[in-house]
């Protein structure tokens, strides 16, 4: 499935959700919080190297996508939705795997 990860995610009245650091304004895409969620050392979460080398190398695909949609095996897909879900709060999750997998929606 290809997916735009430069997508603006949304809050529950459609509007931009935004990240103010700095004093800046800045739109929270797709790209940010499934780079973050891939990149984070979760407590008490005891994995190898070689599943830490999986997820940064989902993350370098994510990051460095060229063009707007980037297709994501389903085991990729999986292991994303997965740390996106324990990473961030509800609205983000919400937000997020409505463009991951519109299916979570129905």
């Amino acid at each position: 499935m290809a997916i735009n990860f430069n997508t603006v995610l949304k809050n529950l009245r459609g509007e931009d959700l935004k990240d103010i650091t700095d004093g800046k304004e800045s739109p929270i895409t797709l790209k940010t919080i499934c780079v973050e969620a891939l990149l984070t050392a979760y407590p008490r979460e005891e994995i190898s190297g070689t599943e830490k080398m999986k997820r940064y190398k989902i993350a370098h695909k994510i990051d460095n996508v060229n063009g707007d949609e980037l297709a994501l095996s389903i085991e990729e897909l999986k292991t994303l939705k997965e740390l996106v879900g324990i990473r961030f709060s509800p609205l983000i999750v919400g937000a997020s795997y409505a463009i991951l997998d519109p299916t979570e929606l129905a």
